[in-house]
C-alpha cells in the first residue's frame, strides 16, 4: 500500500508543482509539510488546493498520508 500512495503522491506533486523530477523525499517533505500545516490551521490556498488533490489521489487524508511517508524509500 506505501509505494501506491508514494507513486500517486509523487504524481500529484510533478502536476503540482510543475516540474520534473520529484524526488521521494520531494513527496516525503512536501507531504509532511502539508500536514502539519493542515493540522496548525495555517494552510494557504496553494497547500489546501494540493492536499485535496493528494488526498483525492490516494483515498487517506493527508495526516495519514503523512505517516505512510515515513516508510518510503530514500
Amino acid at each position: 500500500m506505501a509505494a501506491k500512495h508514494l507513486t500517486a503522491s509523487m504524481q500529484v506533486l510533478r502536476a503540482h508543482q510543475r516540474r520534473w523530477p520529484v524526488t521521494v523525499d520531494d513527496a516525503r517533505d512536501a507531504v509532511k509539510e502539508a500536514a502539519l500545516l493542515t493540522a496548525t490551521g495555517m494552510p494557504g490556498p496553494e497547500t489546501q488546493a494540493l492536499v485535496g488533490k493528494l488526498e483525492k489521489a490516494t483515498g487517506v487524508s493527508v495526516s495519514e498520508l503523512a505517516v505512510f511517508a515515513e516508510d518510503w524509500p530514500t
